[in-house]
């Protein structure tokens, strides 16, 4: 991998790291796909009972949240694999 993309990962990608590069952007995607969709329809959560749309708002956070943390720690895990 030679350019702008380089620095990260260096010039021998492992199947391993390609691996969990791959698994941590469909985790770090989830979550914001999902914060996407709190989002847009937040609008219509607010028109429930403070109480239930409390409680939405705080599950998609924390599962945002979750998804996020899955996916740093390959990620993480996967640029000094990749340095040896």
């Amino acid at each position: 991998m030679r350019g702008a993309m380089k620095w990260p990962l260096g010039d021998r990608i492992s199947p391993q790291v390609i691996t969990m590069q791959g698994w941590a952007y469909v985790l770090v995607g989830a979550s914001s796909g999902l914060l996407t969709v709190l989002l847009l329809l937040l609008p219509s959560i607010l028109r429930l009972e403070l109480l239930e749309a409390r409680w939405i708002t705080v599950m998609t956070l924390g599962v945002a949240v979750v998804l996020l943390v899955a996916g740093c720690i390959p990620y993480i895990r996967s640029v000094p694999l990749s340095r040896r």
